[in-house]
This record gives structure tokens, C-alpha cells and sequence, in this order.
């Protein structure tokens, strides 16, 4: 069985394509595509957290343009490979996250990038809308990749983490005969390529870390961003651009308007590595290993404070375990749409605090 797992993060820097082979014990990744987004579309998405007004017909458009966004990336991704259309089971689509509310008197959480597109352009079988099924089972609706993480990485013998650092930090817990737990720890790279492309112009995101290792943190700041009430609340939980916008960091700002830009990038960075590493300390033994993945794991600088906060747990990225780094997400979605095709169970009960297992998403045929 072939399925194809698409996404685009938090961060909406590129839209992820993995090709997944179901056929053998362990899922073996055929290819892995990172795709540019339309800078149109691109630029539009970016802006919604800071000025989250839309018609109702902005919104319907944006959805039809995603859907027909992504499906031009697939159609372009199996182009490449030479792949016929007709050998995919099912295309496991995470979409846009526009906005995650898990809590409150009506609790959702919204992607957009239309199944339905998506299906009808490429002609195979979508599934989607996956957050949607744990919210409606009072479950936060995210992290999903937890009960992913298990099927690659869990170790009968000993106590391992998973740590994903895309827009958003998410960590995952397998510790023998105990239940899998995983939650989203804070920004991972939000706030650092919000920040960055607030004050250049030539890229959408610092890559290697060197702008916030070009200065210090400041103490007082990083104190006040660590004092968000995120950081403080109970599990199950979990968080996104909603909490942690532009907007949220010049609120913060005030009062410290002394510091350079390059301070501030310094400080976004260790607040990642410290609401990280408490967390780490306090689950994990020392000597576990921890798998990296997600985006972060490229920044050169982030993965240097990392491993200084972390001195006495294993810090490894997911290539040593014969999978790229970038391309865990993209196998989760394309795990998702194997399930829900499968109309297989997932259980995130001990993640997000759903009531039970439930099959996640819905299929939309060509």
C-alpha cells in the first residue's frame, strides 16, 4: 500500500509531500518533497494570526485556493517521481491551520485546502479534517504525531522522547508500560522567523541560527516571555500562532524597546530551548534519548543551545533511525490517511485527553 501524506505547518514556510510504503513491517519512505508556497497565498496565511478578520467569501476562496494549491504540489511531486496517480491508496491531507481553539464554550480546530479539491484535481481518494474528530471527543485535537512517534520510534527497553520542532515545539513520551503522553511545549520556530521576517526581507526565516548567535539574551526578557500562562497550564494541552503571534511578542516588547533586534531573536530562540528543556528534565532520565525532527533540527544554532541545556540526555536527529528529519510530519498524514482508508482506530486518549479511540477524519473519493 502507497499513501502520500501532505501538510503545511505552523509556520507555512513549505508544503511537505512524503510518499510512504506500507507493504513491509516498518513504513519505508519512497521520496520527500519540500514545495514553495505561492507567495500570494503564502503571504496571505502568514497575516492571518495578526489581523484575523475575513468575509465569508475571503474565506471560501482561501479554502478552494489551498486545496487547489496543494493539489498542484502532488500533481508536480509524482511528475518528478514518475509516479502513476493510480498506484496511491489515499492521500492523508493536514491542510492550513488557520486557527485551534480546543477550549472554551464551542471548541474547534480550523484548517483549511478543501478535501474535496484536492481529491477531484488529483483523482485519489483524500482524508482530512483530522483534528476536528478529537475535538468533538473533548480531546485538544492536537499533537497527533504522538501515536505516529510510537510506531517509529517506541523501544521496549527504555524511555524514549521524541521532539518535533516545527512552528510549534511538540514532544512525545514512550516509556515502557506507561501510556504514550505528548503535548506541545510552546514556539519552536514561530515567533523566530515572524521576528526575523519583520526585519529582513531577503528570507522567510533564519536558517542556521546565525542572526540570534550574532547576539546575547536578555535575561529580564526571556523571564517575562516565559511567564506566558501557556507554559503553567496542566495537560492534556496544546497551542499555535493563537498564543504565540507577532502580535503577543510587541505586547511583550514594551519596556524593552532598549534592546536591539538581534537580542530579541537571541531571547525567542532560548525561550524555545528553556520551556523545552524543563520539560525534558522533568520527564525524562538522564541518559534517555531524544529523536530530533521538524524544521529546527536544520538551525544550526538552536540544536548548539540544545545540547548545552540538555547535557545528560542523548540529542539525536531522526536520521540516524533511517528517517529524514523534515519528513516525520508528512509520514504522519500519510499514516492518517492509511487509518482512516483502513477505518482504523487511533488513540489519543493519554495525549489529548480524548474520550476514547476513534477514527479520525473523513474521505472524500475522487
Amino acid at each position: 500500500m502507497l499513501t502520500l501524506g501532505i501538510l503545511s505547518g505552523t509556520s507555512v514556510d513549505a508544503i511537505d509531500i512524503a510518499l510512504v510504503d506500507w507493504q513491509s513491517q516498518s513504513p519505508k519512505l519512497i521520496a520527500f518533497d519540500e514545495l514553495e508556497w505561492p507567495k500570494h497565498i503564502q503571504t496571505r496565511l502568514l497575516a492571518l494570526p495578526e489581523s484575523p478578520l475575513l468575509s465569508l467569501a475571503q474565506l471560501g476562496e482561501l479554502n478552494t485556493a489551498v486545496g487547489q494549491v496543494f493539489a498542484q504540489c502532488i500533481q508536480s511531486f509524482l511528475s518528478k517521481h514518475q509516479i502513476d496517480a493510480s498506484s496511491i491508496s489515499v492521500i492523508g491531507s493536514h491542510g492550513q491551520t488557520l486557527w485551534h481553539q480546543p477550549q472554551g464554550e464551542h471548541p474547534f480546530s480550523l484548517q483549511i485546502g478543501h478535501a474535496a479539491v484536492i481529491a477531484k484535481l488529483t483523482g485519489i481518494a483524500v482524508a482530512a479534517d483530522f483534528r476536528m474528530d478529537d475535538v468533538a471527543l473533548n480531546g485538544q485535537g492536537a499533537p497527533l504525531a504522538p501515536a505516529f512517534h510510537e510506531v517509529l520510534f517506541a523501544n521496549a527497553n527504555e524511555s524514549v522522547g521524541v521532539l518535533n520542532l516545527g512552528g510549534i515545539a511538540n514532544i512525545t513520551l514512550l516509556r515502557p508500560t506507561q501510556p504514550i503522553i505528548g503535548f506541545d511545549t510552546g514556539p519552536a520556530n514561530t515567533l523566530l522567523d515572524a521576528w526575523y521576517r519583520q526585519h529582513h526581507r531577503d528570507c522567510a526565516y533564519d536558517m542556521a541560527g546565525n542572526w540570534a548567535a550574532s547576539a546575547p539574551v536578555d535575561d529580564a526578557l526571556l523571564t517575562q516571555l516565559l511567564s506566558h500562562p501557556y507554559f503553567r497550564q496542566p495537560l492534556p494541552k496544546s497551542t499555535g500562532r493563537e498564543d504565540f503571534s507577532l502580535m503577543w511578542l510587541n505586547e511583550q516588547l514594551t519596556g524593552f524597546t532598549h534592546l536591539s533586534a538581534a537580542q530579541v531573536q537571541s531571547t525567542l530562540m532560548q525561550l524555545t530551548v528553556q520551556s523545552i528543556a524543563r520539560i525534558v528534565i522533568q520527564t525524562l532520565s538522564k541518559g534517555s534519548l531524544i529523536w530530533l525532527a521538524g524544521g529546527g533540527v536544520m538551525n544550526n544554532e538552536l540544536m548548539k543551545r540544545l545540547t548545552y541545556a540538555l547535557p545528560d540526555h542523548r540529542l539525536a536527529p531522526t536520521e540516524q533511525a533511517g528517517y529524514p528529519s523534515a519528513a516525520i510530519e508528512a509520514m504522519l498524514f500519510a499514516w492518517l490517511g492509511k487509518q482512516r482508508l483502513q477505518v482504523q482506530t487511533v488513540n489519543l486518549t493519554s495525549i489529548t485527553g480524548s474520550k476514547k479511540p476513534a477514527i479520525l477524519g473523513g474521505l472524500w473519493l475522487p
